[in-house]
């Protein structure tokens, strides 16, 4: 399912933010309608038993402030759920309209000679092909052929911020990845990537890389 007319963007792609991605466990939806509820129910007993000791007013006006604000509160997990859709729609349409087999973002620390410093990129796995666009367009800035690359390796940093590519952890922080293209070699480097792991990608790529050399 992808955005309907009334809901496109001129995007072609968008992240979702970490407030947004709490709304998205279903089971902690659950226990919060759950906690709305026994709110609801404990503040009626304890406004029942206020309206006999204070006065009637003051009571209404609580009464009205409470309702206020859980109006408000609700009405916003609403809309970050809408914007949540909205989002992944997005996402499945970039997947979709590029042929990719994996995309995700991330940012372009420094190396690529066509991205720039500090640059938020998509990057997708399509057949044996590596491609970077940006978040604006789905025209890619570069494609590299799989067999190009060179090295490709998880980053970890230790609490000197030293980093260290001699291992492959689940927890890495960031991707280099060295390739060749017009007979120079380049190294670039990203981190804050986002939907897919460096360390997923790490697996992503060394299977295109080898996919490509058996065929």
């Amino acid at each position: 399912m992808f955005l309907r007319k009334s809901e496109k963007t001129n995007k072609f792609w968008e992240d979702e933010s970490p407030e947004l991605s709490l709304t998205t466990n279903r089971l902690s939806n659950f226990f919060g309608a759950m906690g709305y509820l026994l709110i609801w129910l404990s503040s009626c007993l304890i406004i029942s038993l206020a309206g006999r000791i204070l006065n009637r007013y003051f009571v209404y006006l609580f009464f009205g402030i409470f309702i206020f604000v859980s109006l408000f509160s609700f009405i916003a997990q609403i809309q970050r759920r809408k914007k949540i859709t909205i989002i992944q729609q997005l996402q499945e349409q970039a997947k979709f309209s590029v042929g990719a087999e994996i995309i995700g973002s991330a940012t372009h620390v420094a190396g690529h000679p066509l991205l720039e410093r500090n640059q938020q990129v998509v990057l997708a796995i399509h057949g044996n092909l590596l491609s970077f666009y940006s978040f604006e367009k789905e025209i890619p800035i570069d494609q590299i052929s799989v067999s190009d690359i060179e090295t490709v390796q998880t980053i970890v940093y230790d609490d000197d911020r030293i980093p260290h590519a001699d291992q492959i952890d689940p927890a890495a922080q960031a991707l280099q990845i060295k390739f060749n293209t017009r007979g120079s070699s380049w190294t670039c480097l990203f981190n804050r990537m986002r939907k897919i792991k460096p360390v997923d990608w790490y697996q992503v790529i060394n299977e295109a890389k080898y996919q490509a050399k058996i065929q």
